[in-house]
């Protein structure tokens, strides 16, 4: 009996301590009865909180329907043991859910908005928010997919982490003037958000605070801010020695960046679809992580001599990337999945006397076309881009023999090297497919190499030509 005593004094204990809504009231609405469920937050100065209905955020499902108003105040009990409470708070996922729930507004006397207070709202189309909040925790209106706008009260210092991530239907924001800092993904696939302005008084953005905001066309930085500035809708630093963020649907298909930019924000460019060629300026040093991430209509990048480094993810899923043109003898470093998804036959252009450091270093790992421009043959400077659009090496992978489809220009030599730079084979026979059956060098049209008898693995093709050379990965079974 004693045990069973002690049981129950658990359970009834746990229930307390879980316990989220202390009372309800009900409130009249335009002659419709709605119930709202409340949580004491200080017994002191008579405050709650608007909650939910239950234990748990997730214990009911559409707490609150179509609209809500909420009263500045509320009363428990009746006679003398009624109190009148001043409602001061929205409580972590008060709202979480409530996929019937139209529009809400709140009282002057709400000064805090707690996380996920709204999340999943999914027919929200109108929340009143009064200007005495000075606080919206993280996420607490994410996924409100129907919102079309709101109106931030002016005394917030802060937008917090993924506040409005996924509020697709979210068309423009003005930052208030007090803002100093707007968060990680802030506005994460704000996918109708076409512009922002940003106040004299924010001093902190991240990288993801815009991530994913497809028809964002201009961020505007009032001209007193000291940390930010824009030019042509796009977001720089102050001394504009960092590009920050290119707004995704952005006029224009080809970009120069500035002198001044030294360094490409990480996720600076991501998720771009119309910017066909970029332009790197020549006093440009580094390439952030994810830069490029995603930005599908990119086909020309022009790297300068500075760039030394680019970050993890830099370029990754840049599916239609066609051409990269490096004037930097050295190989800039690569982080991982520099150039993941990116097509391995582009051509990687870069100054003859570096093709070989090239096809030795990381980049060679990422790419087997990569050949030398303006080489000099006789003092004559000859771009082999020709050979490219005129030569083609099949099958790859090899097992007997390799095809050189190469009808304008003449072979001069073949060899084959393996991934240390080692030359496996040179002077190879290359027969022509054609009916003389000559055995010879230079040669044009269809020509094959036997290369049964090397090992399998991973080769490098270099193909001398009267114009230029030419270095192809190929895989040998």
């Amino acid at each position: 009996m004693k045990k069973l005593y002690s049981i129950c004094f658990i359970l009834c204990f746990c229930t307390n301590v879980f316990a989220q809504q202390d009372f309800s009231a009900v409130t009249n609405l335009s002659g419709v009865n709605k119930t709202i469920y409340y949580r004491i937050t200080s017994t002191e100065i008579s405050t709650v909180a608007v909650t939910y209905r239950g234990t748990t955020m997730t214990q009911y499902a559409n707490t609150y329907s179509t609209y809500i108003v909420i009263p500045p105040f509320v009363t428990q009990g009746t006679g003398a043991n009624m109190i009148t409470y001043h409602v001061t708070s929205v409580d972590a996922g008060a709202f979480n859910g409530c996929t019937t729930l139209d529009s809400v507004v709140l009282p002057s006397s709400v000064t805090f908005i707690d996380s996920l207070a709204f999340l999943g709202c999914t027919k929200m189309t109108k929340c009143v928010l009064p200007s005495t909040i000075n606080f919206i925790e993280a996420r607490a209106f994410e996924r409100c997919t129907n919102l079309p706008e709101i109106v931030l009260p002016n005394n917030i210092t802060k937008i917090s982490r993924g506040t409005f991530r996924d509020c697709r239907a979210l068309t423009s924001v003005t930052i208030p003037n007090m803002v100093n800092t707007i968060s990680e993904q802030a506005f994460l696939n704000c996918k109708s958000l076409g512009e922002v302005n940003i106040s004299s008084s924010v001093t902190k953005i991240s990288n993801t605070a815009f991530l994913g905001c497809y028809d964002l066309t201009s961020i505007n930085v009032d001209t007193n801010n000291p940390v930010f500035m824009s030019e042509d809708g796009i977001l720089y630093s102050y001394s504009q020695d960092t590009l920050l963020f290119y707004p995704p649907k952005k006029i224009g298909i080809e970009f120069t960046t500035p002198n001044a930019v030294k360094n490409i924000a990480d996720y600076s460019f991501s998720y771009n679809l119309y910017l066909k060629k970029i332009n790197f300026n020549n006093s440009l040093k580094k390439i952030g992580t994810a830069a490029f991430y995603n930005s599908t209509g990119l086909s020309v990048v022009n790297i300068s001599d500075d760039v030394n480094y680019i970050g993890d993810g830099a370029f990754y899923n840049c599916r239609n990337l066609d051409t990269i043109k490096i004037t930097a003898i050295n190989p800039p470093e690569l982080e991982n999945f520099a150039f993941y998804n990116v097509p391995a036959s582009l051509s990687l252009l870069v100054q003859c006397d570096a093709v070989e450091d090239y096809q030795n270093s990381q980049w060679g790992e990422y790419f087997y076309n990569i050949k030398g421009y303006n080489c000099t043959t006789g003092g004559t400077a000859t771009p082999d881009i020709e050979f490219a659009q005129e030569e083609n090496i099949f099958p790859n992978p090899v097992k007997d023999i390799l095809i050189i489809n190469n009808e304008q220009l003449a072979i001069n030599n073949v060899e084959i090297l393996d991934l240390a730079g080692r030359v496996v084979g040179t002077n190879l026979c290359v027969r022509p497919n054609q009916q003389d059956k000559h055995i010879g060098l230079p040669l044009q049209g269809t020509t094959t190499i036997d290369v049964s008898a090397l090992p399998k693995g991973i080769y490098l093709v270099k193909i001398i030509t009267n114009k230029s050379v030419i270095t192809k990965k190929i895989i040998k079974n």
